[in-house]
């Protein structure tokens, strides 16, 4: 049995999931219970493109985590902003992401596959994106295709993991079906740059139908243990402040530290869940992290 057959199932979402559009935020929203229920372990969602920020990320971000679902990011990158403005507007789109709660330590993919024509050096430019994206935890999402032509089959990259878009079940228009993980076992993944086959993510499919979402959305699979993998769970964890045993916040798997204020100004540190809001016991009295 392959990685592919017991990987982590995800889908990858944008306000196309809910019928938005540029800067306009759609009425509808994703059901985030019915789309645990169905099976999905973690979601990709979409900071924006270019320039603007998608306007259901916020919304998504605060639903995903709700559920308990792993969160990633993306973009989709553009060779005609200078590489300065294009982290600006990222960097800045993760701080709209976790002031609803995502986890600093989230990993974010830099969308690689802008299709217009660019005269200048892809390679350096992305270079040099990445650098300026300082210790924010990355990834690079692209199509073998693409890759190949566009990025000239670099292996500059293979530092960070990859994530793939390859769809063998369907043609180029969209049509086809999605196949069971059993069925995409057996199936060859194109070599990519530095990461030959070794994909940390696998986009399958651009028509899933899952439970909660009325437009068709990617599907993908993830290694097990790789990127979403979370880490080793504590029991408990004492506010270091203030030496009591009352003031206790539990911990869960896949947590990472945040700094909180509680309603008495005590400040402490509590063990937080993806940005998720947890609530901390001060002396039988709630606080929201």
């Amino acid at each position: 049995m392959t990685w592919v057959e017991t990987g982590l199932r995800g889908i990858d979402v944008s306000y196309w999931q809910v019928g938005g559009s540029y800067g306009m935020a759609s009425g509808r929203d994703i059901d985030w219970p019915q789309v645990k229920a169905a099976g999905v372990q973690f979601v990709i969602i979409r900071i924006g493109d270019k320039d603007w920020y998608d306007p259901m990320m916020g919304r998504f971000v605060a639903g995903a985590l709700r559920q308990d679902l792993a969160i990633n990011t993306y973009h989709y990158l553009r060779f005609k902003l200078s590489p300065q403005r294009q982290a600006e507007v990222v960097l800045r789109g993760l701080e709209k992401a976790r002031a609803e709660g995502l986890s600093a330590a989230s990993r974010f993919w830099p969308d690689v596959e802008d299709p217009e024509s660019y005269s200048g050096d892809r390679i350096a430019w992305l270079e040099e994106f990445l650098a300026l994206m300082g210790e924010q935890p990355m990834g690079i999402y692209s199509g073998p295709g693409y890759w190949s032509s566009q990025m000239q089959k670099t292996t500059k990259f293979n530092q960070y993991p990859f994530w793939g878009a390859q769809y063998p079940f369907q043609d180029s228009q969209g049509h086809g079906r999605v196949p069971s993980l059993a069925e995409l076992a057996a199936v060859n993944r194109y070599s990519v740059g530095g990461w030959g086959k070794d994909w940390s993510v696998w986009q399958y499919s651009s028509i899933g139908q899952i439970p909660g979402i009325q437009a068709r959305v990617d599907l993908n699979v993830a290694k097990p243990g790789g990127v979403f993998a979370a880490p080793a769970p504590l029991d408990t964890l004492v506010p270091p402040e203030k030496n009591n045993p009352n003031l206790i916040a539990k911990a869960r798997p896949g947590m990472t530290w945040r700094h909180v204020l509680n309603e008495d100004a005590w400040a402490f540190w509590v063990h937080a869940s993806d940005g998720a809001r947890l609530q901390a016991a001060q002396e039988g009295k709630g606080c929201k992290g």
